[in-house]
Formats: structure tokens, sequence, C-alpha cells
């Protein structure tokens, strides 16, 4: 007793009478006849993986940007705090004496961070970059790129267009910036604060 057909059911001896009726061609080399669909699947694939891979490019090195930014303005904005605390702690008793007024030291403080970020914006950035990296080393994101056929290439490029754009910057900002506020916050020092401990002393 045969038994009951399901209807929508594909029973084997269907599958391969369908796979027979597809058109069939020859290799290049004369080999064994293989059905025209699994020729165009591994030609598929790797359109399609192409396909991935140049929608990819443009996003990585986004991110790894972003990134390192993001933490480049963390980084920078605890060093330069840190600085500024520990300067204000070793002058603050000499502005106490001078009779400085609290706007002018805010100011005195506040034109000596361009010249502090001139001096740790290098070290900074190189740090960013280490704290990014190895991020992403501890949440496997290195591995899955790599994994996923990225070129080492593709992981370096922003790194190091964000050196060269980095040191084009600082150096104007060196130039340009720093000296001048640091001129203005010596002012302040040397004319107000200097000035008027050595007429408190002579008096």
């Amino acid at each position: 007793m045969s038994a009951p057909k399901i209807p929508g059911l594909v029973t084997p001896g269907q599958i391969e009478k369908q796979f027979q009726k597809q058109p069939q061609i020859r290799d290049s080399s004369g080999g064994p006849v293989v059905p025209l669909r699994q020729q165009q699947i591994p030609e598929q694939a790797e359109k399609t993986r192409f396909n991935q891979d140049d929608r990819l490019m443009p996003i990585i090195p986004k991110y790894l940007t972003k990134e390192i930014l993001k933490q480049l303005g963390i980084v920078l904005t605890a060093v330069v705090s840190i600085y500024l605390i520990v300067d204000f702690f070793e002058k603050s008793d000499k502005f106490m004496r001078a009779g400085i007024p609290l706007s002018r030291v805010l100011t005195f403080f506040a034109l000596n961070i361009p010249f502090i970020i001139s001096q740790v914006a290098p070290v900074v950035l190189l740090l960013s970059i280490i704290i990014v990296f190895s991020l992403m080393n501890r949440s496997n994101e290195l591995l899955a790129l790599k994994s996923g056929g990225v070129s080492f290439y593709v992981l370096l490029r922003p790194v190091l267009v964000m050196g060269i754009a980095s040191s084009v910057i600082l150096f104007l900002f060196s130039d340009r910036i720093a000296p001048e506020t640091t001129s203005r916050a010596n002012a302040i020092w040397l004319g107000e604060v200097k000035k008027k401990r050595l007429v408190s002393s002579r008096e």
C-alpha cells in the first residue's frame, strides 16, 4: 500500500527531474557537465562579497575616526584640567598676596590653555589611538574585521590621515594662536602679579 500524497510536498524524485531539465554547460577544460545554476552560484557569491566589501570600506574609517576623536576629546580635557589644577595650586598664594581679582586669575589660566594644548596634543593623540585599538581588541572587533577580509591598510589609513591633518593644524595653532595668548598671560603674570609683589615687598 502506497503512502498518501501530501499536497505541496516535493519528493526527491521531483527534485532530480527538475535539475535534469535545467540547461547544462561544459567548463572550458572540457570537464564533466555541470548544471548552469551550480555554475552561477560561485560567481554570484563572489560578486555579493565584493559588493559588501565596497559598502564596508567607507564605514570602517568613519567609525575609527569617530572613536579616535571621542577619546581625544576625553583625554585632552582630562590632561588640560589636571594641568590647570596643579598650576592653580602652585600660583594661588602669589595671586592672593598680589591682590589680583578673581576675574583676572580666571583670565590668566584661560589664556594658558592654548599653550597647554600645543604641548600635550601629540602625546594625547597617540594615547587616544592606543586606547581605541585596545578597546577594539578587547571586544574582538579587530579579530572580526580581519576574519571579514579587512586589510591592515584600511585600519591604518584613518590613523595616517588624522596624523597628517593634526600635524598641520597643530603647527598653525602653535604658530598663530598659542604665542598670542601666552604673551597676554605673561603680561598678567609679570605686569600685575610680579610687579605688585615687588612694590609690596619694598613697602
